[in-house]
């Protein structure tokens, strides 16, 4: 709602807000991580979520304690030792989020199956 609003607003530039941000959460049930993900990570911000293998911040769906805990553990995380968590979180996002690494993958993957149909 908040960024609809703002987006309303004519504030369509939210990376002040985005670069101000101690941890990301991603309210998605499945623990996909889309753009969301990726673009948090690049800048060294933490993520909490209901699962997904590029956090170790998980909390139960819906519940609203569990959300709170686990948004409190990323942030005595932060608090003893900011910098390693930043540094993770963008290492994280150089191993698994390279877009010349996703390509090149992509790639073999489309000429395995062009080579499995005799396309090639």
């Amino acid at each position: 709602m908040l960024v609809e609003s703002m987006v309303a607003e004519g504030l369509s530039d939210l990376n002040p807000f985005i670069r101000g941000a101690d941890i990301a959460f991603l309210n998605e049930i499945h623990g996909r991580d889309g753009r969301n993900v990726p673009e948090k990570y690049a800048m060294g911000i933490p993520v909490v979520s209901y699962r997904g293998e590029y956090t170790k911040y998980h909390a139960v769906a819906w519940d609203m304690d569990s959300i709170a805990e686990t948004i409190a553990k990323c942030w005595d995380d932060l608090e003893r030792n900011r910098d390693k968590i930043r540094m993770e979180c963008r290492k994280y996002a150089e191993e698994h989020f390279d877009m010349k690494k996703a390509t090149e993958k992509y790639i073999k993957i489309y000429q395995q199956v062009a080579d499995a149909k005799g396309l090639i």
